[in-house]
């Protein structure tokens, strides 16, 4: 057992009696394919020149990391979910593997298309690279709005599997290359993620946009990252 599926099944020990039917493995990031900006009012549309009801590819990270040389598209949900895990063995497939991953893939342009993206010219293709600001099953496979903001919330702070690790792997990504980083988390947990997302980089090309399972993802509803409170 490793250390973080170790932390993730410690902390859940507090909530439910019996965590065997929960997938307690991570759900590694992912680079997912190709996004090409369009350019200003247009947005980013997914690359999928098969039609597939599927990514392109899913390479997990850090692991295929040296395979995505161009510019990333980053996009941050929060948390991993039932669609995300094998039904039987309960072993990770990748971020945004049903309705979410399909409205990316479908409305990507939607939500983009409002989005100020500084440095680039239209037609540059993006990387995509799905990322969770925490890599487990936060709602533990039942509805969401159960579990999954409270344990989200216990798992955030901890060392091993919160906010830290997931500013080391997103710094990680944004190294030596050109990047647009959307924060796409639910609304509940959206804001320390913002947080995280705003200390972690210096960078103009950085958004928040609503979930991509939430009806508002297609109309390119956004919001701008909050303003740090200055401290004494």
């Amino acid at each position: 057992m490793s250390d973080h599926e170790e932390e993730f099944k410690r902390i859940i020990s507090t909530i439910v009696y019996d965590y065997k039917t929960v997938a307690t493995l991570p759900c590694l990031d992912q680079y997912v394919g190709t996004a090409i900006y369009q350019g200003p009012g247009q947005g980013f549309s997914y690359e999928n020149p098969q039609n597939e009801n599927n990514f392109t590819q899913r390479l997990d990270l850090p692991e295929h990391l040296s395979q995505s040389t161009g510019p990333r598209l980053v996009i941050v949900l929060e948390s991993p979910h039932k669609d995300e895990f094998n039904k039987l063995t309960k072993a990770p497939i990748g971020p945004a593997n049903g309705i979410t991953g399909e409205n990316i893939r479908v409305f990507l342009a939607y939500a983009t298309k409002n989005l100020n993206v500084q440095g680039f010219s239209a037609q540059q293709p993006f990387d995509l690279i799905l990322m969770n600001a925490v890599q487990h099953q936060c709602s533990l496979g039942k509805p969401p709005q159960k579990y999954r903001t409270e344990v989200f919330m216990k798992c955030w702070d901890n060392p091993v599997i919160g906010k830290r690790h997931f500013v080391k792997r997103l710094r990680d990504y944004l190294k030596e290359t050109e990047a647009v980083v959307i924060n796409s988390c639910t609304a509940s947990v959206r804001d320390p993620v913002d947080e995280a997302i705003s200390d972690a980089i210096k960078a103009s090309n950085y958004f928040r946009l609503c979930h991509p399972s939430s009806p508002w993802w297609s109309s390119g509803k956004s919001w701008l990252p909050k303003k740090r409170k200055k401290t004494s």
